[in-house]
């Protein structure tokens, strides 16, 4: 498995994005046994950056590879944090 394209990413972007990969590491694992190497190739991230927080690039990717492998998401918690104007994400413990 390898991705392309991620040093054009500033690095909260990149670590984000890794994370939503190794969300999914396992079952993503067991999944390319069965079938052919993955390899991403980012070329462009897009957002607009007035709401944008990085953990929702976590949830962009974890989502984007469930739906392209038929993997199950995992259970993410999603709150809002009124007087910080802030969504507030709660990941699953990595392995």
């Amino acid at each position: 498995f390898g991705v392309s394209g991620l040093e054009a990413l500033q690095p909260a972007d990149r670590d984000a994005f890794l994370f939503g990969v190794r969300i999914l590491g396992s079952q993503l694992d067991d999944r390319l046994k069965r079938e052919a190497p993955l390899v991403m190739r980012l070329q462009k991230l897009d957002y607009n950056p007035t709401d944008f927080q990085v953990e929702g690039l976590t949830c962009a990717v974890i989502g984007l590879l469930a739906n392209k492998f038929g993997i199950p998401t995992p259970n993410i918690e999603v709150g809002f944090d009124k007087p910080n104007n802030r969504y507030t994400f709660v990941f699953p413990e990595l392995d």
